[in-house]
């Protein structure tokens, strides 16, 4: 139920790597409101303010939000800039998903900036990226990112594809509650209203990542799907989501990767995989950015000139600096040793330490576990 709850087991744990948390802002108000979408009273906002300054006092590095999935999108930024003030008196960070990252992304991002400056409040905008046809916008976006002199910051990872739970891909009207109340909707509205939204969808840049349940299908694109099943795209694509009960994940080749490039180059950007790393299994495929997200970053910064120590600074120090764990960032007598050698050539790590101890050598997984706690400090 708690920050200190859930460190305290991972603490009874072998962990491999080194593990930090944010606290959700959509885990605390569920957990006060359970699924209903809609304002807090004055004293739920309390509450919820007084979870999230406990939150951080027991360790959490600060504050996510996900204004742009269903449970969180109707958030009233009031409710944000309450938050905003308690992570800015616990020193902590605030990241978010904006609220929009198509024709709104500018507003979205103006947003985000208002908030983060009236608190004064380090802000990162998690997997900021130019969803394609809306690049004229993301550039305007991210000028506003850049006039923020540093406050506002944004990651994003060198790949072409969104990783997304199938339900996101819904019309904004029909993401409105549980998996089962969306499936609901789906039975009593009419079809053809779904088709048309999903028109956009070519069925090719669609790839079925994770299909509990439905291992044989992980790997299709939506249009060999819809193939298989004798119906068209769009009605493939509701198919899948009704036999997998919206819990499918899927690639969307979404992303103007050359774009995605030049932003990192940008003072303001991180670099992040927004990935998990999974066991490989029957129904999972390999998802790139988990192990080859740095690399590949490290490959063009190689290639576009910009040098390998401002790519390895960009990924190490600053981020560290950022979220403010001490004695690591850098290679140097006396700091923690959390190393990662990464071959730029054939994209995969070499030999990882973590806390000076080898837990991959010669590109093999040893039987080390060195990884702690990361904590907030005030």
């Amino acid at each position: 139920n708690t920050v200190k709850e859930f460190l305290a087991v991972l603490e009874k744990r072998r962990l491999g790597v080194n593990f930090g948390t944010l606290v959700g802002h959509s885990t605390i108000r569920r957990s006060l409101l359970g699924q209903a979408i809609r304002d807090l009273t004055e004293g739920e906002l309390a509450t919820l303010a007084a979870l999230v300054r406990q939150a951080l006092a027991e360790g959490a590095l600060g504050l996510s939000t996900g204004l742009g999935y269903n449970h969180a999108r109707q958030t009233p930024m009031l409710e944000i800039s309450r938050l905003l003030d308690v992570v800015k008196e616990m020193g902590g960070v605030y990241t978010t998903h904006l609220r929009n990252e198509r024709e709104g992304i500018v507003d979205a991002v103006a947003e985000t900036i208002t908030a983060s400056e009236a608190a004064g409040v380090p802000t990162i905008i998690s997997h900021f990226r130019p969803i394609k046809g809306y690049e004229q916008q993301f550039a305007t976006a991210l000028r506003l990112i850049e006039e923020t002199s540093g406050l506002v910051r944004f990651d994003g990872y060198p790949f072409d594809y969104s990783m997304m739970p199938v339900y996101t891909l819904l019309p904004e009207w029909a993401q409105i509650g549980t998996i089962e109340t969306m499936l609901a909707t789906l039975a009593e509205h009419d079809q053809h209203e779904l088709f048309a939204s999903f028109s956009q969808f070519t069925g090719d840049d669609l790839v079925i990542a994770r299909a509990p349940g439905f291992d044989y299908l992980v790997g299709k694109t939506l249009k060999e799907y819809a193939a298989s099943q004798e119906v068209t795209t769009p009605e493939g694509l509701l198919h899948l989501m009704k036999v997998t009960g919206l819990r499918a994940v899927l690639f969307h080749k979404n992303i103007n990767v050359e774009v995605m490039l030049r932003a990192l180059e940008s003072e303001a950007a991180f670099v992040a995989s927004n990935s998990p790393s999974l066991i490989e299994s029957r129904n999972v495929i390999e998802n790139e950015r988990a192990a080859k997200t740095f690399s590949r970053f490290l490959k063009y910064a190689e290639s576009s000139g910009k040098g390998i120590e401002w790519a390895v600074h960009k990924v190490t120090q600053e981020p560290a600096q950022k979220f403010k764990l001490k004695d690591r960032g850098v290679l140097k007598e006396g700091m923690i040793a959390d190393v990662a050698l990464l071959s730029i050539k054939d994209q995969r790590a070499s030999h990882v330490f973590v806390g000076g101890a080898a837990v991959v050598s010669d590109g093999v997984i040893q039987e080390v576990y060195n990884g702690i706690i990361l904590r907030h400090e005030r």
